[in-house]
C-alpha cells in the first residue's frame, strides 16, 4: 500500500510539474504574440481544470482502490464509447446503470440521503423498503399507512434528485465522447458531466435502493426518470403509477399570479402540491382574480404543458421490467383542468 501511495504521489507531482510548464509556455507564446490574450485565457483555464481533474482522479482513485470500490487505478480510465444508434446507446447505459447501482459507493450515497430524509420527516424507518412500492399487495394495506409509505418513498426520490440537481455542473462533450461510470461522476468529477453522465448517475442512485428507473431519449439528449405511485384513497385505494422525468437541466415551472409567481417541479405535480401553492397566491391577491390574471395563468399553463409534452414524447426505455404508467403531462393536465374549472364557478 505504501508503494501504491508513493506511485500516486509521484504522478500527482508530475501532473503539477506539467501544469507549470504548460503555463510557462502559454505565457511565452502570449509575450511573443503567437497567441491572443483570449486564447491564452482559454487555454490556461483548460490547463488548470485538466490538471485538477487528473490529480483528483489519482488521489480519490487511490482511496476507492483501498475501499475495494474499484479493483485498480486503471479502472478509472475505462470508459464506454457512445454508440450512434439509440437502442445500442440504451443497452450500454443500462449496463452502466446496473453496475453503478451495485457499487457500494453509489448505494451508500443514496442510503445517506434516504436516512437524512427519514430523520427530517420524523420517521423511524431509516430507509423505506422501496421495492414494495411496486407490489400488488400495497393496495391491500390500510389507506393511512399506504399514504405515509408512498409519501416517504416519493420524498426520498425527490431528495436524491434535488441533491444531484443542486450539485451538478453540466459539461458539454463532443458527439464522439465516452460515457462516465456513475461513481466516476460522483467521486472523481464531483457531479460534472453531460446529460448522459447525469442520467446514468441519477438512475444508479435511485435503482441502488429499489426504485424502478428509465431513460428518456430525445434528439441529441437523454434524461433519467423514475416510476412513482400516485395514491387515490377516494377511489377504493387505487394506485396510479406515473413516469416522472428527472432532467436536472430543466428549470422549475412557473405560473404568474398578478405581480407574484409560483415555482414548482415534477414532484409538486405528482403530489398535487403545486395547486396548493397556486391557491395560496390567489388568496394573497385578495381572493380576486382578474381576467388579466386568468390570461397570464392560462399562458403559463400552456407553456408548461408544452414542456411536459416534449418530455412525454421522448422514447422511453426501462432499466428493469416495464410498468404501465401514466405520463406526467396527463397528471398535470387533469389536475389543472379541474382547478381552472373550479375558478370559473
Amino acid at each position: 500500500m505504501i508503494g501504491d501511495y508513493l506511485i500516486t504521489k509521484e504522478l500527482v507531482d508530475l501532473i503539477e510539474k506539467k501544469r507549470k510548464e504548460c503555463n510557462e509556455n502559454l505565457l511565452y507564446w502570449l509575450k511573443q504574440s503567437e497567441i491572443t490574450n483570449e486564447t491564452y485565457q482559454e487555454c490556461a483555464l483548460y490547463n488548470e481544470e485538466l490538471s485538477e481533474i487528473l490529480k483528483t482522479t489519482f488521489i480519490k482513485g487511490e482511496i476507492l482502490v483501498q475501499k475495494n470500490i474499484v479493483n485498480k487505478l486503471s479502472a478509472l480510465w475505462e470508459y464506454e464509447k457512445k454508440p450512434q444508434n439509440e437502442k445500442e446507446a440504451f443497452e450500454v447505459m443500462k449496463k452502466l446503470i446496473k453496475e453503478g447501482s451495485e457499487n457500494p459507493c453509489i448505494r451508500k450515497f443514496a442510503l445517506d440521503i434516504a436516512e437524512k430524509c427519514s430523520q427530517n420527516m420524523g420517521i423511524s424507518v431509516i430507509v423505506p423498503p422501496v421495492e414494495e412500492l411496486y407490489s400488488y399487495t400495497l393496495i391491500q394495506e390500510e389507506s393511512k399507512y399506504v399514504n405515509v409509505f408512498i409519501n416517504h418513498c416519493v420524498k426520498v426520490a425527490r431528495e436524491i434528485y434535488e441533491y444531484v440537481r443542486a450539485k451538478m455542473v453540466y459539461v458539454s462533450d463532443p458527439p464522439d465522447d465516452y460515457y462516465q461510470k456513475a461513481y466516476h461522476t460522483l467521486e472523481i468529477l464531483n457531479f460534472k458531466g453531460d446529460c448522459d453522465d447525469l442520467a446514468i448517475l441519477l438512475c444508479s442512485l435511485l435503482r441502488s435502493i429499489g426504485y424502478r428507473t428509465f431513460l428518456g431519449f430525445q434528439p441529441r439528449h437523454v434524461f433519467a426518470g423514475v416510476v412513482l405511485p400516485k395514491f387515490h384513497p377516494t377511489e377504493k385505494n387505487s394506485i396510479e403509477y406515473v413516469e416522472v422525468p428527472l432532467d436536472p437541466q430543466i428549470k422549475d415551472y412557473e405560473i404568474r399570479i398578478g405581480s407574484q409567481k409560483i415555482h414548482f417541479n415534477v414532484f409538486d405535480i405528482l403530489d398535487g402540491s403545486f395547486l396548493n401553492l397556486l391557491s395560496r397566491k390567489i388568496i394573497e391577491q385578495n381572493t380576486y382574480v382578474s381576467d388579466g390574471d386568468i390570461k397570464k395563468i392560462t399562458e403559463d399553463i400552456r407553456k408548461i404543458l408544452k414542456r411536459l409534452s416534449d418530455l412525454s414524447h421522448a422514447t422511453i426505455y426501462f432499466i428493469d421490467q416495464p410498468i404501465a404508467a401514466t405520463k406526467i403531462v396527463t397528471i398535470f393536465q387533469n389536475e389543472i383542468s379541474k382547478y381552472l374549472a373550479s375558478l370559473e364557478h
